[in-house]
C-alpha cells in the first residue's frame, strides 16, 4: 500500500500541474495519436514548447509552438483546441495555413470546419494499443537540392559536423532606403539555433533556424522563410527556394530578399565560431548588452512584436525604484505579467499558465530573481512607465521550474509596461 502511495505521489510529482502550469494548458504536453486501431500520425509536444511531428510513413517534422488559452500555433497550422479526458480535438480557424505548413500541413484536419481528435498516450495505452511511433519501411532519398553561387570557393566548412559555420553572427542588407540586420545564434546542436530580424521599418521577427546543405529555415512560429545560402567569410548570399512563401504584412515575410534573384548581406556582428568548434555556454552563444549604455530597447504597440527603439533610461538607484506591477507581450499570443514588491518579492506569469514566486535583490543595476533553485539576473533600467530588463553573462536560467519562461530569453532585452 505504501509503495502504491509513493508511486502515485512521484507520478503527481512530475506531472505538468506539479509546474504551476494552467490545467488547461499542461494537457497540452503530452504524446498524442490520431484517433484510429493503429498509429498513423504520431505528435509530441514538451513543456519547452518544442515539438515532433511523425507522418504515417516515417517522415518527422521538428520545431516551435505556441499556445493562447484556446488555440495552438505550430509550424503554420493554427487550430482552436478541446480536451476532453485529456484527449485533445483539434479545428482549423481562418488563419490555418496548411499550404504552407510542410509535412505539418499534411496532419489532419486539413479542410475548414473539419475536426480532428488525438488521443493522448495513457488513454491509447489504456486500449492495448502499441504507442510505438511510425517507421519508413524503406529507405529515405537523399533529396537532390539545387546549388547556390558560391561566393568564396573555399567556405568556412567544419570538419567535424559538416556545417557552413559562417552562416552564423549578424549581417545587415540596405536597399537604398530601408537597412536589414539579421542575427543567426547557434544553439546546442550543430545545425539549429535562433535568429533575430530587425529592419528599420521598426517591427522585429525572432524565431528558430535551421541549417543544413546550403539550405536555411527560419521559423519565427507563424511564418517560415526557405533560402539557398551560400557563405563566404564577409557575407552571406541567399536565394530564395521555390518553397519560400511570403505572407503580405508579415515581418517575416519582409525579409530581403524578396524576389527571386540573389542577394548578398554583409557580415557586421561577431566572426564565425571555430572550425568543429560548439559553444556550450549560454555566455558564449547570447552577446550581452550594458542595459545602461546600450542604445536600443524594446518597446511597442502591444499587438505587434516589439520594435527597436532608442533607449532613454537608467539605473534606479535601489529596489523601491522598480516595485510595481508590469506586463509585456513576447508574441502575439502570449502576455507576461511580473510583480515586484516593496519586500523583496516577486510573482510571475504568463497567459500560458506559466507562474512563479520567489525573492528579488537589486545590486550593482541589476535585478537578481530566485525562485527554488531557478535564478536569472538581468541589467535594469526605468524608462519612464516602463521596465527594460537585459540578459547579462550571468544569466543561465535551468529549466526546472516556469521562472526560466520569463522573459528577455531570445530577444536579449525585454520592456515591461508599468500599470
Amino acid at each position: 500500500m505504501r509503495i502504491r502511495c509513493l508511486a502515485a505521489l512521484l507520478v503527481a510529482l512530475c506531472t505538468p500541474a506539479s509546474w504551476g502550469v494552467d490545467d488547461d494548458k499542461a494537457r497540452l504536453f503530452n504524446t498524442f495519436f490520431l484517433e484510429g486501431e493503429r498509429v498513423t500520425w504520431y505528435l509530441v509536444m514538451r513543456q519547452d514548447r518544442t515539438f515532433e511531428l511523425i507522418a504515417p510513413d516515417g517522415r518527422k517534422m521538428t520545431g516551435a509552438f505556441v499556445a493562447s488559452a484556446k488555440e495552438l500555433y505550430l509550424a503554420g497550422r493554427h487550430f482552436e483546441f478541446k480536451f476532453k479526458n485529456s484527449d485533445v480535438t483539434f479545428e482549423p480557424t481562418p488563419k490555418d495555413s496548411p499550404a504552407n505548413a510542410g509535412l505539418a500541413g499534411e496532419m489532419p484536419p486539413r479542410v475548414a470546419e473539419a475536426k480532428a481528435r488525438f488521443i493522448s498516450l495513457q488513454n491509447w495505452q489504456k486500449a492495448g494499443k502499441d504507442p510505438a511511433p511510425p517507421r519508413s519501411s524503406v529507405p529515405p532519398i537523399a533529396p537532390v537540392l539545387a546549388k547556390p553561387t558560391v561566393l568564396n570557393p573555399n567556405p568556412l566548412q567544419s570538419a567535424v559536423d559538416g556545417r557552413v559555420d559562417g552562416v552564423t553572427g549578424t549581417f545587415k542588407y540596405s536597399d537604398g532606403t530601408h537597412e536589414h540586420a539579421l542575427g543567426l545564434t547557434p544553439g546546442a546542436a550543430a545545425n539549429e539555433g535562433t535568429f533575430e530580424y530587425n529592419p528599420s521599418s521598426g517591427k522585429c521577427a525572432t524565431g528558430t533556424y535551421y541549417y543544413f546543405d546550403g539550405v536555411l529555415t527560419l521559423d519565427s512560429g507563424f511564418h517560415s522563410r526557405h533560402f539557398n545560402v551560400a557563405a563566404a567569410a564577409t557575407s552571406l548570399q541567399f536565394t530564395r527556394r521555390d518553397t519560400d512563401v511570403l505572407k503580405p504584412g508579415d515581418t517575416l515575410g519582409a525579409l530581403p530578399p524578396t524576389e527571386r534573384a540573389p542577394l548578398t548581406y554583409q557580415r557586421t556582428g561577431a566572426a564565425p565560431i571555430k572550425q568543429g568548434v560548439r559553444p556550450t555556454d549560454v555566455s558564449e552563444r547570447l552577446p550581452v548588452v550594458d542595459p545602461v549604455r546600450d542604445t536600443r530597447v524594446l518597446v511597442g504597440p502591444q499587438k505587434d512584436l516589439p520594435v527597436l527603439q532608442p533607449a532613454l533610461g537608467a539605473a534606479p538607484k535601489s529596489l523601491a525604484g522598480l516595485v510595481g506591477e508590469y506586463t509585456y507581450k513576447p508574441n502575439p499570443l502570449v502576455t507576461e505579467s511580473f510583480t515586484l514588491q516593496a519586500d523583496g518579492t516577486f510573482s510571475y506569469s504568463d497567459s500560458n499558465g506559466a507562474k512563479a514566486t520567489g525573492t528579488a535583490r537589486y545590486e550593482d543595476a541589476k535585478l537578481k530573481l530566485k525562485a527554488d533553485d531557478v535564478e536569472r539576473e538581468f541589467g535594469a533600467a526605468c524608462t519612464g512607465a516602463a521596465l527594460t530588463l537585459t540578459r547579462t553573462a550571468n544569466d543561465q536560467p535551468k529549466i526546472t521550474n516556469d521562472l526560466a519562461t520569463m522573459s528577455p530569453s531570445v530577444l536579449k532585452c525585454a520592456q515591461y509596461e508599468k500599470k
